[in-house]
């Protein structure tokens, strides 16, 4: 009856390399997914250099513009003013900019998030694998020892 040793054996160390391959592969996922989330962070940094560089250059145009079409603001001008044209103008492109930080660090924090679920279910999993070995394992023995 060693072979019986042997069977239990195997069940344990196979209960004992699923718990370790699980905890390496979850490992593994919080790895790659705080590099998933700096990439977005790092892609949204971009894209928000990128507009603010546009929006600068399209009040650039609109103060050129103004200043070449000889509008003065003042009492002929029934109110309208260049200067407040141009602060709320600033002021939705602004609103526009921080939408784009905030979305990519949500995004970011989502990919986080996602990875720590991952990476607990693989846990879980391992653990399972663990016990299911151990539990075999004893089980084999009472079956043949009976």
């Amino acid at each position: 009856m060693p072979w019986l040793a042997v069977a239990a054996g195997a069940q344990i160390l196979g209960g004992i390399f699923g718990a370790i391959s699980s905890r390496r592969a979850a490992k593994d996922t919080l790895a790659l997914a705080d590099a998933n989330a700096g990439y977005i962070k790092a892609e949204s940094a971009e894209e928000g250099r990128r507009l603010a560089y546009n929006q600068e250059r399209t009040r650039g145009t609109v103060r050129a513009t103004i200043a070449a079409s000889g509008f003065k603001s003042g009492k002929d001008t029934q109110g309208a003013s260049s200067k407040a044209y141009e602060s709320e103008l600033k002021d939705v492109q602004q609103r526009e900019l921080d939408w784009i930080y905030k979305s990519g660090k949500s995004r970011a924090d989502i990919a986080r998030r996602g990875g720590a679920s991952q990476a607990r279910v693989l846990r879980s999993q391992g653990t399972s694998a663990l016990f299911s070995g151990v539990a075999g394992a004893a089980s084999t023995m009472y079956k043949w020892n009976v």
